[in-house]
């Protein structure tokens, strides 16, 4: 029951970002990653980019970790979007590269092994 309920939340949960002079609500579930150019802050959903020019700090902690891994000084990504590693990027479903920072290249691929470890035992 348990499961059901933390999949369940992981669908509704979402961030606010200003976007366009708005506030706009992404749910966790769409986006695959988020990266930042100069100033500007790119949402990758499965739909659209959303823009923003908050700060990836920001947004980080809206995220609450979970399934979103720092892979980067710039980037953040969705695990549930990785399909494959590898040797300095994390190649997702669609095709997209998202960069691993070479400092500590190997403990941000454990936090990727550690996910799947423990979605095949059902935590």
């Amino acid at each position: 029951m348990n499961k059901c309920v933390s999949l369940f939340t992981d669908y509704i949960r979402f961030i606010e970002v200003m976007a366009n002079r708005l506030t706009v609500r992404i749910l966790l579930k769409d986006i695959r990653f988020i990266e930042v150019l100069k100033n500007t802050c790119l949402i990758h959903t499965t739909s659209e980019t959303v823009k923003s020019y908050c700060s990836l700090e920001v947004i980080e902690q809206q995220l609450g970790g979970s399934t979103f891994l720092r892979t980067h000084r710039s980037y953040i990504v969705n695990m549930r979007y990785i399909d494959d590693v590898a040797e300095n990027d994390f190649v997702l479903k669609n095709g997209e590269c998202v960069p691993i920072r070479r400092n500590d290249k190997l403990a941000v691929k454990q936090a990727h092994r550690d996910y799947l470890f423990s979605l095949a035992r059902g935590l």
